[in-house]
């Protein structure tokens, strides 16, 4: 465990150390040892200090009991560079490492008293780190430009049923995807351009870096700025552009539907982010007239609740009095994906106790304002709150999904299946809360036809909308780049979620025609190199057993889901018997591109809780080119939203330090690049 982690875990519960009034009510007093931390205390070596300076854990708190005084060295030094970290990690601010609460906090751990930081050192541990998160990534990318410049090629020939020899070559090209966003700070004129990139490794792990950092604030957000400021950042680490501008080392970048990045970007090497396409979509669900209002009345009561300290009490008071849960309150805010279900939800989690509390008001009960008894929700208003969440759960719950950090773009159209298959089911499972808290919640379906008139027009209005941006107006490439990211995942390499009622059947021509093409244009004849590799045919080719997972229920499922899971689920898929994957198994591997691409088809598709990374580093030398390609197609991310994550940390932090110069801001997102 090094330092800064410790620290980390010490600072779990953050609010209680930043107050210091009651942090000091609970610290040991000056000496007492605290035999817990060395019981836990791991020979490891804090990165980024001296050769002179290291030392172990043990080393530090070893005179812990002393009641030293910590004033310089060492010891000091890595305690001030814990503080920084920690506070980098947990979007604390600076300052707090110059508090009572804080020097106490270290006095606990180092066993003396502490000698607490100023902001100017704070500041210069900053500089540190972000000179080592610039420092990391330079590293990623030149293993990356290393490969593309010298990379080998993989050989293999068809004979006596295994590969061997040279007469194929492989091109073997970087698998380097990235995801881009601004963020704007308005208090400050403050504006920055982030870009992260994402790869699989020849280990098949897959990496998520910061690959740079720049401002634009003195400049328009225009296409070609954008365009300019990325290729900069790439070319800073030597990375190879064309005459066009476009990086070669990059396949494929990921971003938002502003104009101004489809004006920067190549068309066939864009493509939008797929949580901001769903939100675009439930705007035309939440722009229907009664709608609206009622989201309006609805936002009203949650501020009402979070403004308001003594009205939340009261709540709370009754929830206790009558036996019902009061559950956190979620403000709609617009710049977070499906915030407005979510603050629905939080609603619907209330909605027992606000009742209640409603009846009181009405009672003259509490001290409310008038303004209070405006957005009191009526009965019809509580069920059309209900229909609102039943129609959209699914879709809050699959954006969720896809802003993981490790979901690419092979699970985006499964995604597109099971909303559209959703919206045109008749009946839906919403979960909802149980009178009784012993229960909890509970599952409740609710027949589509009887929906109110308003309900079923806005959602007529975001299936229409979802469907003219994700079947009539969806690019061709970008068509192709998820079709053949399904394809090569071995979860979903069946497809069968191209269902003609759902999904366009020429979208399985596409398919084939694409992976084809790709693998075509990816190789070269080469006689006359031969790196001597072997290949060996034998071997389990269907280690991935069986092919199916069940959930508890195919359309609205009220529990968390997987969408490989689902899609499995709601496309009636069935696993191949025994039998089928034996004779798979016997069947050989021909030489050709084709028929790789047909002896992976046949290898029954794996379950939806497998881990598809490790299925290819155990089967990549049965197909080596379909490998190759699944190593980039992989690595792309369905969404933009790790940037996203990354700037509202950076937010946090800014808004504890206002005003904090950009090149500080800049400073805090490469140290939060590095690792602990």
């Amino acid at each position: 465990m090094t330092i800064c982690s410790l620290a980390i875990s010490l600072l779990i519960h953050r609010d209680i150390i930043q107050q210091s009034d009651q942090l000091e009510n609970v610290l040991p007093q000056n000496g007492q040892t605290i035999p817990h931390f060395s019981d836990v205390i791991e020979d490891t070596q804090e990165p980024g200090i001296g050769s002179s300076q290291r030392g172990t854990l043990q080393a530090l708190f070893q005179k812990q009991s002393e009641n030293k005084l910590i004033t310089s060295g060492a010891k000091k030094d890595a305690f001030d560079r814990a503080g920084v970290i920690n506070c980098i990690h947990n979007n604390a601010s600076f300052r707090m490492t110059t508090s009572p609460s804080y020097k106490s906090l270290m006095m606990m751990v180092s066993g003396g008293t502490y000698n607490g930081a100023c902001y100017a050192t704070n500041m210069k541990h900053l500089g540190i780190l972000a000179e080592e998160g610039r420092n990391e990534a330079k590293q990623k990318m030149d293993l990356i430009i290393n490969k593309v410049e010298s990379s080998r090629s993989r050989v293999l020939t068809f004979q006596g049923g295994t590969y061997t020899g040279a007469q194929v070559r492989v091109e073997v090209k970087s698998p380097l995807s990235i995801d881009l966003d601004a963020w704007s700070e308005p208090s400050t004129g403050t504006s920055l351009l982030a870009v992260n990139g994402h790869y699989i490794d020849d280990s098949w792990e897959h990496h998520g870096f910061l690959l740079g950092c720049t401002n634009v604030s003195k400049d328009s957000h225009t296409g070609e700025l954008l365009q300019t400021k990325v290729t900069g950042l790439l070319q800073d680490y030597g990375a190879p552009v064309d005459t066009t501008g476009e990086c070669e080392i990059v396949m494929v970048k990921v971003a938002d539907n502003a104009s101004n990045n489809k004006k920067a970007f190549k068309n066939e090497k864009l493509l939008g982010c797929v949580c901001h396409t769903y939100e675009l979509s439930t705007h035309h669900f939440t722009a229907q007239k009664q709608v609206s209002a009622l989201l309006q009345k609805a936002s009203k009561v949650v501020t009402h609740f979070h403004m308001s300290t003594k009205a939340m009490q009261e709540l709370k008071k009754l929830g206790k009095a009558k036996n019902l849960q009061v559950n956190k309150f979620v403000q709609d805010v617009s710049t977070r994906f499906f915030s407005t279900q979510a603050s629905l939800v939080s609603m619907l989690n209330n909605q027992y106790v606000l009742l209640e509390y409603d009846k009181g008001v009405s009672e003259g009960k509490y001290s409310e304002t008038d303004a209070y008894k405006e957005i009191m929700l009526t009965k019809g208003e509580w069920t059309m709150i209900e229909e609102c969440v039943a129609c959209l759960q699914r879709v809050g719950d699959i954006t969720k999904l896809l802003e993981g950090d490790d979901i690419t773009v092979s699970q985006v159209l499964p995604s597109l299946f099971i909303v559209i298959k959703s919206f045109e089911s008749n009946v839906i499972y919403l979960r909802v809360p149980s009178p009784s808290t012993t229960v909890g919640f509970e599952s409740k379906s609710i027949m589509v036809k009887d929906f109110s008139p308003a309900i079923m027009e806005a959602r007529q209005n975001f299936i229409q909308d979802f469907k003219k941006r994700w079947i009539e107006n969806l690019p061709e490439e970008s068509l192709k780049i998820y079709l053949i990211s399904s394809k090569l995942d071995p979860r979903s390499k069946k497809c069968q979620f191209l269902d003609a009622t759902v999904l366009p059947y020429s979208w399985q021509h596409t398919l084939n025609d694409a992976i084809l093409t790709a693998l075509r244009s990816r190789t070269v004849e080469d006689e006359d190199e031969d790196d001597g590799s072997s290949v060996d045919g034998g071997g389990d080719l269907n280690s991935g057993g069986d092919d199916t997972e069940k959930t508890e229920d195919a359309i609205g499922g009220c529990l968390p889901f997987n969408i490989m899971s689902m899609v499995q689920e709601m496309s009636g898929f069935e696993a191949r018997t025994q039998e089928q994957q034996q004779s798979t198994q016997e069947r050989p591997d021909p030489p050709s591109i084709e028929d790789e691409y047909k002896a992976y088809d046949l290898v029954p598709q794996i379950k939806s809780s497998e881990d598809p990374l490790k299925w290819w580093k155990e089967h990549e030398q049965f197909f080596p080119r379909i490998a190759s390609m699944a190593r980039e197609y992989l690595a792309v991310p369905a969404s933009s939203a790790s940037v996203e994550r990354f700037f509202s940390s950076v937010g946090l932090v800014k808004a504890d330090n206002r005003p904090l110069k950009d090149e500080t801001t800049i400073d805090i997102m490469w140290a939060k690049n590095v690792r602990e």
